[in-house]
């Protein structure tokens, strides 16, 4: 899924939230929360880990982590009377039902049924690369001269 839709998700959910509780702050946490297991996940699986896992859906994108920002966020709801976290948590679970997180259930109740598998990265750009390219590998901008 792509990181406008996730986005747009979790606009259209923190709005409902901001209505529901008349406080537009809530629009912004939820936005978030929509986005966080991709910024978390990208990174630490295609980067930290990519000789090993390479996997861009990994501890964001599982049950457990969505579990524990409900806990804290009711905990944090219960002592200081904020909604903040659990609109989060409403960004997250969004964002794990529109990536159809059951179909990975390996990844989705983590560490549940094991380890993570190693996945296949194949890029999110249509694998586009710049060996289609050739030009721009060749130095053709540097060295071509207009007419």
């Amino acid at each position: 899924m792509f990181v406008a839709c996730h986005l747009f998700i979790g606009l259209v959910l923190g709005l409902a939230i901001a209505d529901r509780l008349d406080d537009r702050r809530f629009i912004g946490f939820s936005a978030l929360g929509a986005v966080l297991p991709d910024l978390l996940d990208k990174p630490v699986g295609h980067i930290l880990l990519a000789e090993s896992l390479n996997s861009g859906r990994i501890i964001g994108h599982g049950l457990l982590f969505l579990a524990l920002l409900l806990i804290v966020g009711v905990a944090l709801r219960r002592r200081r009377g904020s909604f903040v976290l659990l609109a989060v948590a409403a960004g997250v679970a969004s964002h794990q039902v529109l990536d159809a997180m059951w179909a990975m259930p390996v990844t989705w109740y983590f560490p549940l049924l094991g380890p993570y598998e190693p996945g296949e990265f194949t890029g999110y750009f249509g694998n586009a690369s710049w060996e289609r390219y050739p030009h721009s590998q060749s130095g053709y901008f540097s060295s071509h001269q207009p007419p």
